[in-house]
């Protein structure tokens, strides 16, 4: 699945806070600082989830070019969901964001539910990736304006 949004932000502003949401995740995963010159493709990482941290997955960053691509794995005993962003400057203060989500299945009975899903939940994926483009967008709109604030003071 892929879904586009431009938005009034600047290219690099967008990719540091993906960057930054990377760097609090495999905080909060292995209690550890991830520092600039680890983010390279193939960091890997185990994040635990549930109500009693009983899931886990495994996070693998395969693509990283700043401030261009974004790519990471999650992998599990369920499949793997590769994710990108392809961040493309518009203009100075715009840029157009690809969103792709794909995922990789290997149990024919959840392949065949994958399918079914994906036909019959299409638009609704499609407005909740929207949605939480619209919100990245509006975070980093809110920084850059706090961060211009404490510039001019």
């Amino acid at each position: 699945m892929i879904v586009t949004k431009q938005g009034e932000v600047p290219q690099k502003a967008l990719f540091e806070a993906i960057v930054a949401s990377l760097k609090k995740d495999y905080y909060e995963s292995t209690k550890r600082v991830l520092e600039d010159s680890d983010i390279k493709t193939g960091l890997t990482y185990i994040k635990s989830f549930g109500a009693k941290n009983q899931h886990q997955v495994r996070i693998t960053l395969e693509y990283f070019d700043a401030p261009n691509v974004y790519g990471v794995t999650f992998s599990s005993n369920r499949g793997k969901q590769h994710i990108s962003y392809l961040l493309e400057e518009k203009a100075p203060q715009t840029t157009l964001i690809t969103y792709q989500q794909e995922n990789e299945i290997t149990d024919v009975f959840q392949k065949a539910n994958q399918f079914l899903m994906e036909k019959i939940l299409k638009k609704s994926l499609e407005r909740q990736i929207d949605a939480q483009l619209t919100g990245m967008i509006k975070y980093v709109k809110e920084n850059n304006q706090e961060i211009e604030n404490e510039l001019t003071l």
